[in-house]
Parts: C-alpha cells; sequence; structure tokens
C-alpha cells in the first residue's frame, strides 16, 4: 500500500511538471540557447556595418558611395559563406565550420584596420562576410538537426532582435569609435569560438529524415518548404520598406526611424518568445497560421484604413510579432523534412534572397507615395506562401503524430524499405 501510495504520487508529480512550461526547459534548452548565442556573432556584425560605412567614408580616397559598396561586398560574401557552409557542414565535424567561420571573420574584421585602399578594404570585409556567413550556416545546420528545432530557431531570432534592440539604444548615446567596436567584436569572437565545441554531436542517421520514411513526393515538399520562407521573407521585407518610407517615419530629423526600430524589434523579441514557449507541442502548421493569420489582419488593417502615422507604427509592430512567430516553424517544417540540417541551409538561403530582394522591387512599385500596389501584390505573395507552405507542414505533422502513436504502442517508429525502392536512395 505505502509503495502504491508513493508511485501515484512520483506519477501526480510528474503530471503536474508538464503543464508548467518553464518544466519544459532542461539542459537541451540550454544548449539551444548557448548555440543561438554562437550565431548570434553575425547579428553583431551586420548592427556594427552602419559605424563602419561612416568610418570607411572619412578615409582619403574613400567616398560615401564607395562605402556603402564595400558594406553591400560585405552582406553579399554572407550569402556566399552561408552556400559554402552547405557543402561543408556535412563533411567537417559542425564545431570545427563553425570555428572557421569565427576565425575568418576575425581574421577580416581585424585586417581591414590596417589598410585604408579600396581593393584591400573590399577583399578583407568579403573575407569577414564569409566567416559570418559560414558560422550562421554551421549554426542553422546544428538546430535542424535538433529534435527540439522549432525552440531552437525561436532562440536564435529572439537573441538577434535583442541584440538589435540593445544596440539601437546604446550606440547612438555612447557613440563608439571604429576601433572600440572592432575591439569588441574581436572579444565577442573569441568568446563565441570558446562556445564551438558545443555545436558537436553525431549527425542523425539516413533513417530520421523523413523522406527515408515512406512519404512519398518529399523532394516537392523540400522544394515547396525552402520557397515558402523566401516568399514570405520577400514580401516581408518589402512591405516593411514600403511603409519606410513614409514620409513622418523617413524624416531624417525626426529620428523616429530609429525608435520603430527598436520597438519593431521589441515586438520581434515576443513574437520569438512566444514561438519558444509554444515550441512543437501544437505541431508545425497551427502556429504557422496564427502568425499568418496576424500578420494579414496587420495588412487588413493597413488596407482599409485611412494612412496615417500611427496606422503604420501599428502595422509594423503587429507584422514584426507576426513574422518572429512564424519564421521559426517554416526552418523547422525544413529541419522535420531533412533532419541532417542541409535543408534548413537552403531555406536560410532563399529567405536571405527573399529579404535582400524584396526590400528593393517591391519599392519600385510604388506610385510616389500610394500604397495600393505593394499591397496589391503582398495579399498575392501571401497566398502564394500558404500554398507553399501548407502542404509541407501538414504532412509533416501527420507524420510526427503517426511517429508518436507507434511509439505508445511499442511498434517500429520506420517500416523497412526494399533496397530497391525510390525511397531507400533518398
Amino acid at each position: 500500500m505505502e509503495a502504491d501510495y508513493w508511485g501515484a504520487k512520483v506519477a501526480g508529480r510528474g503530471r503536474l511538471r508538464r503543464y508548467i512550461w518553464w518544466a519544459r526547459f532542461d539542459r537541451r534548452s540550454v544548449k539551444l540557447f548557448i548555440v543561438a548565442v554562437v550565431g548570434a556573432y553575425g547579428a553583431v556584425a551586420v548592427s556594427s556595418l552602419p559605424i563602419f560605412v561612416n568610418s570607411w567614408a572619412s578615409h582619403p580616397g574613400i567616398s560615401e558611395q564607395m562605402a556603402v559598396e564595400i558594406a553591400g561586398i560585405n552582406i553579399s560574401a554572407m550569402a556566399v559563406g552561408l552556400f559554402l557552409s552547405f557543402f561543408l557542414a556535412p563533411r567537417w565535424p559542425l564545431p570545427l565550420v563553425a570555428f572557421t567561420g569565427v576565425g575568418l571573420a576575425i581574421i577580416g574584421d581585424v585586417s581591414s584596420l590596417a589598410v585604408s585602399e579600396v581593393a584591400q578594404l573590399r577583399a578583407l570585409r568579403a573575407l569577414e562576410g564569409m566567416g559570418v556567413g559560414c558560422l550562421i550556416g554551421a549554426t542553422i545546420s546544428w538546430f535542424g538537426s535538433h529534435e527540439q528545432a522549432a525552440r531552437g530557431f525561436a532562440i536564435y531570432i529572439g537573441i538577434q532582435m535583442a541584440i538589435a534592440v540593445t544596440l539601437l539604444t546604446i550606440l547612438p548615446d555612447i557613440n563608439p569609435g571604429p576601433n572600440s567596436l572592432h575591439l569588441a567584436l574581436l572579444l565577442f569572437g573569441i568568446f563565441c569560438a570558446s562556445l564551438c565545441p558545443f555545436l558537436g554531436g553525431a549527425k542523425p542517421a539516413a533513417n530520421r529524415v523523413l523522406g527515408a520514411a515512406g512519404v512519398r513526393g518529399t523532394q516537392v515538399l523540400r522544394v515547396f518548404s525552402v520557397l515558402a520562407l523566401g516568399v514570405f521573407n520577400f514580401t516581408a521585407f518589402g512591405l516593411w520598406s514600403c511603409m519606410l518610407r513614409f514620409d513622418q517615419i523617413a524624416e531624417p530629423s525626426g529620428g523616429l526611424i530609429s525608435q520603430v526600430a527598436v520597438w519593431a524589434s521589441l515586438c520581434a523579441v515576443a513574437g520569438a518568445a512566444l514561438a519558444i514557449l509554444l515550441s512543437d507541442r501544437y505541431g508545425r502548421f497551427r502556429p504557422m497560421m496564427a502568425g499568418l493569420g496576424i500578420y494579414i489582419m496587420a495588412l487588413v488593417l493597413f488596407s482599409w484604413a485611412q494612412i496615417s502615422l500611427e496606422i503604420i507604427i501599428v502595422v509594423l509592430l503587429l507584422q514584426s510579432f507576426a513574422w518572429a512567430l512564424s519564421v521559426p516553424y517554416f526552418q523547422a517544417v525544413q529541419a522535420a523534412l531533412d533532419k541532417t540540417g542541409n535543408l534548413a541551409i537552403w531555406g536560410s538561403l532563399a529567405g536571405w534572397a527573399g529579404a535582400a530582394s524584396g526590400a528593393v522591387l517591391l519599392v519600385m512599385t510604388m506610385a510616389g507615395s500610394s500604397y495600393v500596389n505593394p499591397i496589391a501584390i503582398t495579399i498575392f505573395l501571401l497566398a502564394g506562401t500558404w500554398a507553399l507552405c501548407a502542404g509541407p507542414a501538414i504532412l509533416v505533422d501527420l507524420h510526427e503524430n503517426s511517429l508518436k502513436r507507434k511509439r505508445r504502442e511499442g511498434l517500429p517508429e520506420v517500416a523497412p524499405v526494399p533496397s530497391g525502392s525510390v525511397h531507400s536512395q533518398l
């Protein structure tokens, strides 16, 4: 009787722990946070570029336009480094890929202090950008192979947005010189390099890839999941760029654009925090649709309300929250489709390309100060995003629910696949 009593008491405590959300943050979640800090070096590097541009423009023989071009080369090289990590991640240990990225970034950043020639500065900033991209790719690959991918990507986005808020808040007050920023990046880079071993661990076996589990059309689902993130980022960053052109926000003397950026980053932190809390307990489709629903609600408000400063700020904040809530689940779907993490890197490349092109191309559709064309294009692209992401997310959730049911019933998770079948070769 006493044994039954204590057994029931322990079981009751276990049930209680499942309802306490903070009890779900175990050691694995701590490791997610540490790896996200390693990848956050990229956010710090990108946020420092405006100050570096001013510093480069003050050099003799370097105009402001040249300095902006150097920053563009720096950012483009990050995409090249991200693409490079796709080839390195399956072949090298992830800690080595991340450590190589940090090393290249530090070398390029510190060496750029000693040069003033445009060609040398371009080459060194390209090296720094490649290193940052390689580091980001290693981080994304690690999250993509983790069983709590949605939570990991949400932590990663939340930390990046928190860093953005911090830098946007303190940098105008302390007005640091470029040398002090280089020193801060060096110290933070060394700190991140010391944390690179946390990216270690065996890669999942081939039968952890959804395509090897017998789900037909997996290659099509993978393409759809990658395109969905690219289209969504094209839409989000493009519409943000259009709204930031509103006269009262874009006025240089008002400084309102910096305040709006801080508020939007804080809302993104809140959206990422909600994704961290939800993780994958409700699957991927429902939280993703919730985020898209909030985004569409903000777009409806923007379409029907009279355009004013207050409306645009509210829409920006809602969209920032919805973006940070949705994106981790786009990437979690990619992670479920390919547990090696390689598909998540492709998704990040597509998201990067979509954000960069959307911020330029969607603004070009504005007729003066009219938002009719951008809104119409955004509605069409959001419909395309939903069509691309719904199928992969639903099928991934159905597959995960099937695995959970098999575990409860004690059945094998993966059915044997004939050696000559197509799925055995994926």
